[in-house]
């Protein structure tokens, strides 16, 4: 389905979207249900014409994801990705899109892909996101406003009736954890800029962010411990 976009010679790459899958050990809070028949998004900007648009609007045309995505050899062989700590595929869509090339975001296209979110997580995967923005488009992230997202949250898990009450009540506070971290994580980037420019955010990002972090899944610890021997057994 993916592929059927490439008949048209002129498309160089195509992306679908991420799902959260329905399971117990996911957070029912974020679970992907449909609201809408999806329809694909053209995005090309001929003439040098995506130049003219706002910061804001050249990321939001530039909204990609690798973990669904497809290019044509041709279009990668040209403009390879950009060495980074994240948002590679930010970059190769804004740096396509800068060239007129044609790409497609088709939301019928779903992969179910899921990080257990943790304060830790959160707080890091966010601060390498802006780090990144701000290096390339000079963007800093606005203080994301998250009670309406996270009563939300709470809403959905309360109207979920197959969920046990004390399981509701774990996930209710992983979800106000995740949007704590998602709050402080801007904050101290903010902080970081106010208190000495790029200087003090290198500091702060080598001293919060030295390795990109991995989103575990919510298993039991003996889980991961055979999960983790196992893939080295392979290794090996």
């Amino acid at each position: 389905r993916m592929s059927a976009h490439f008949k048209d010679e002129e498309v160089q790459s195509v992306t679908g979207i991420q799902g959260i899958p329905s399971d117990k050990d996911k957070n029912p809070a974020i679970w992907f249900k449909r609201f809408s028949k999806p329809i694909p998004e053209v995005r090309q900007f001929k003439d040098n014409s995506f130049q003219s648009l706002s910061v804001k609007q050249k990321l939001e045309n530039s909204r990609w994801d690798d973990v669904n995505s497809m290019y044509r050899k041709s279009a990668l062989q040209i403009l390879r990705f950009r060495e980074t700590d994240f948002a590679e595929d930010i970059l190769w869509a804004y740096e396509a899109l800068s060239r007129g090339w044609k790409i497609i975001r088709d939301s019928s296209l779903v992969v179910y892909h899921y990080h257990h979110e943790s304060f830790n997580y959160v707080f890091k995967m966010q601060f390498i996101f802006n780090y990144t923005i701000w290096n390339h488009f000079k963007v800093l992230p606005y203080v994301p406003f998250n009670i309406k997202s996270y009563a939300q949250n709470v809403f959905t898990l309360v109207k979920r009736p197959h969920i046990p009450l004390l399981k509701k009540i774990k996930w209710i506070m992983h979800n106000a954890v995740r949007h704590l971290a998602d709050t402080f994580s801007v904050l101290t980037f903010r902080l970081s800029y106010f208190i000495g420019k790029q200087k003090s955010l290198d500091k702060a990002y080598k001293f919060f962010c030295s390795s990109v972090p991995q989103g575990m899944q919510n298993i039991p610890g003996e889980h991961v411990t055979k999960i983790l021997n196992k893939i080295s057994s392979y290794e090996q």
